[in-house]
Order: structure tokens, then sequence, then C-alpha cells
């Protein structure tokens, strides 16, 4: 089986389980902040959907996490109850975008933007 192009973290495991059938790609999942941190540490996936809201903390206040683990990573933020300068802090500390859990299809739009963004980019650097 090949490596998980995206992980999901979130703690939602019916919207997880869909999200993962509506991507049809390789897709890895965890619940909780420590669960994605370390399937991001050992997967490497390219793309990270990261719920804010989670049982064990906030995923804004652990982007920073995520970046250490996986320095480029590709990350979409979920969440329905950021306020707008909560989205700009995540959007400067280097996640693509934020967007709201209720859209699963522009969800499922942008990550397939940012697997092929991701493997043109790793292709270019094999090549280097």
């Amino acid at each position: 089986m090949p490596p998980p192009l995206v992980l999901i973290v979130d703690d939602d495991m019916r919207l997880t389980a869909y999200l993962a059938r509506r991507l049809d790609v390789p897709c890895s999942t965890a619940s909780t902040l420590r669960g994605g941190l370390e399937l991001a540490r050992i997967l490497q996936p390219l793309v990270i959907v990261l719920d804010d809201r989670l049982p064990d903390g906030r995923g804004l206040w652990s982007l920073v996490d995520f970046f250490d683990v996986k320095p480029d990573a590709l990350i979409i933020m979920l969440s329905g109850y950021m306020s707008d300068h909560e989205v700009q802090i995540a959007l400067d500390g280097g996640v693509i975008m934020v967007l709201d859990k209720v859209d699963i299809d522009h969800l499922r739009r942008w990550v397939e933007i940012l697997i092929a963004r991701g493997e043109r980019i790793h292709q270019r650097r094999a090549f280097h």
C-alpha cells in the first residue's frame, strides 16, 4: 500500500471517514493532535487537513509543531469557530487556507489541487 498522501486530523470520525472515501487517494486519520503529530512525523503526508478544535488542544496553536515534523506541509485548517483574527494568524503561520467543515466538496477540490501541487514540487526536487 502506498504511503498516505493526506493526513486528516479531526475528532469527528464520521467526517474523516466520509472525507477519506471522497478523496479517493491514500489517506490516514487521527482524532487528536498528539496522534496527528505522530502520524505526520512517521508518514510525511503531502497534505494535512487539520481541525482547529480537538480533544487535546487547538490546531491553531499546534501549527508550529506540525511544521516542525513536516516543514513543507501543505495544511488546510477546518473550523466553524475561528474569528477573523485567528484565521489571519493561521494564514500568516503557513496554512494554505481555512475552510468550514460543512463544505466537503470545496475541501475535496482544494486537497486535490494541493496534492497535484505537492507532487510537482517533489518531482522538481528529485531532478536537482
